[in-house]
């Protein structure tokens, strides 16, 4: 005769089912177009190797040349290629689910769908952000620096309290670690409030080895190990990308632009022809906060509203302006992961995310087993993938030299 358990277990089975069906396509749909405009309007395409290479063209080809009648026609010569390398990034959203939890909604199929849709609502939710943050990134998982360490109280209980340099890339329920330069002090620390003026943060525990000023703050066990995002190619600190070293490649290099303190659309047209040098076609403008309010304030002082063509909305809520700049129309939006003081200039039709997918890793016909030692199922969504550029050299950066933080 059959186990309890093993009902339970065939049980899970079918839900499972139910969610590779309906949930996994809804998800994946939703990340590729909510977790950020950016990753809505780039290429998405399938990975099928953990490493890759692709060309980059450099400038035009070299066959073209002036002759004369019965002289010598240009030599045919190849355009110039450099050869950039990628390896793809190992993503995963771990699921728990207990044993009470299915029990008590076993005797209803539906609820136990509900019970176990409301923990991958969650994964979906952690997913979705945290892919949007990692697109604006430097691959390294860094979240923030710590300024000051104490102690706070959550709930009643005594746990570390952090000042940091920087909390867009921090959020409540975001699990971290802490470094001291390569040596990981702490792990699987997790974030219970988050003061965005103060620039403080509470943790759920009193830290098991001291947090000190100018220790770093990284997405658990993702040291060095996320999707090359776009701060990879705009940050003087990253030294190289995609192979490639910067300083001995200065094609691949962004351009730069001071807006001295006074961000216009004379300063962004400039911007965007300078991408065309480099055969750009720059049609999305991210905006760092600070440099957003700042044109928002420059089209209400301007009283010059007739260059906008429409206000763009995308699947994530978020909203930005087409703007004609120029001879081109490109969409100007507010995204608090770019530097407050900094736009962004970029063509989307150079970037591309290679992935797998988000898709369960089964075992045995269902992804949730029941964990050693404990009560608790556990299943887990993996998807491996790498954001690439053609071309990183078509991006200009806008900044503001004169700027206070």
């Amino acid at each position: 005769m059959a186990s309890y358990n093993s009902y339970i277990a065939q049980d899970l089975i079918r839900v499972a089912d139910v969610l590779k069906d309906e949930f996994l396509p809804f998800l994946n749909n939703g990340i590729n177009t909510e977790a950020d405009p950016f990753l809505e309007k780039i290429k998405k395409s399938t990975l099928t190797a953990s490493t890759g290479r692709y060309g980059a063209r450099i400038g035009i080809g070299g066959g073209f040349g002036m002759s004369a009648e019965r002289q010598p026609t240009p030599n045919a010569v190849a355009p110039l290629y450099k050869d950039l390398k990628y390896t793809s990034k190992d993503g995963y959203v771990d699921i728990k689910l207990s044993h009470k939890d299915v029990t008590l909604a076993r005797n209803s199929t539906g609820a136990l769908v509900d019970t176990v849709t409301d923990a991958m609502d969650a994964s979906y939710e952690a997913a979705k952000w945290n892919v949007g943050r990692m697109l604006f990134g430097d691959g390294t998982g860094a979240v923030a620096t710590v300024t000051a360490a104490s102690t706070g109280t959550y709930d009643g209980v005594t746990v570390t309290e952090l000042t940091v340099d920087d909390t867009s890339k921090l959020i409540e329920g975001l699990v971290i670690d802490t470094y001291t330069g390569s040596t990981l002090d702490n792990s699987t620390l997790q974030i219970v409030s988050v003061d965005h003026g103060t620039k403080k943060i509470l943790l759920n525990a009193q830290a098991s080895t001291a947090i000190a000023a100018n220790d770093v703050l990284y997405v658990q066990g993702s040291k060095g190990r996320e999707i090359t995002g776009l701060t990879s190619i705009f940050s003087s600190d990253i030294t190289s990308i995609y192979g490639v070293t910067k300083a001995d490649n200065a094609w691949i290099v962004p351009y730069s632009v001071d807006a001295d303190n006074d961000i216009s659309d004379v300063v962004i047209t400039d911007a965007i022809r300078l991408g065309t040098k480099r055969n750009g076609k720059i049609d999305m403008i991210l905006a760092g906060s600070a440099a957003y309010n700042a044109y928002e304030y420059y089209m209400r002082e301007s009283g010059i509203n007739t260059h906008i063509v429409e206000k763009r909305r995308f699947l994530s809520g978020a909203a930005g302006y087409d703007i004609m700049f120029g001879d081109r129309i490109a969409t100007l939006i507010r995204n608090d992961f770019v530097p407050t003081n900094e736009m962004w200039c970029v063509d989307t039709s150079q970037f591309e995310l290679r992935q797998t997918g988000w898709d369960f890793v089964d075992y045995q016909g269902s992804p949730f087993v029941l964990m050693p030692d404990t009560s608790v199922y556990r299943a887990l969504l993996a998807n491996y993938m790498e954001l690439i550029c053609k071309n990183p050299g078509t991006c200009v950066r806008i900044y503001d030299a004169n700027a206070s933080t």
